[in-house]
């Protein structure tokens, strides 16, 4: 028995998360293609993942 607005707000949620989860790909495939496939993969312990969180 949940409220019609406690479902809907969670829809929102779920649709900007999806959003999210889709530009985060979108800048990741474009993070890929600039600087190369392998060159991105060993950058993952450089201080490039601290401005992909911010």
């Amino acid at each position: 028995m949940t409220p019609p607005e406690k479902e809907k707000g969670r829809r929102r949620l779920k649709e900007s998360f999806e959003n999210y989860r889709r530009k985060r790909a979108l800048r990741k495939m474009q993070h890929g293609s600039r600087q190369g496939e392998v060159d991105w993969e060993n950058t993952t312990g450089s201080d490039n993942t601290d401005t992909e969180g911010s």
